[in-house]
């Protein structure tokens, strides 16, 4: 029942906020516009910000980083990056879906 979920909200579009983000070293700093707070971000968080354009669907995210993690099952891609995209929602960082 819960992966029927998945399946369901898998053509959203996340949309981003305006930020600002730079590498450093293994992780990424991420600075939301009108918050003032910088947010550290792991290589995998920032790799699904830097890819949330506002044109790519959450399948489709899931297909780009299955292709860097193709030992991972995709249903568990998915499931981790709803639930990245749901805590850079609560950073300011994603404003929603389309």
């Amino acid at each position: 029942m819960i992966d029927k979920f998945y399946d369901l909200i898998e053509d959203r579009i996340p949309i981003p906020n305006k930020y600002k983000m730079r590498k450093d070293k293994n992780f990424f700093i991420a600075l939301p516009q009108n918050v003032g707070v910088l947010v550290s971000l792991n290589s995998i968080a920032g790799f699904i910000l830097y890819n949330c354009d506002g044109k790519k669907s959450i399948i489709e995210l899931t297909e780009l980083l299955h292709e860097r993690f193709s030992n991972v099952d995709k249903i568990r891609i998915k499931k981790d990056i709803v639930m990245c995209i749901r805590k850079l929602e609560a950073m300011n960082l994603i404003c929603g879906y389309n």
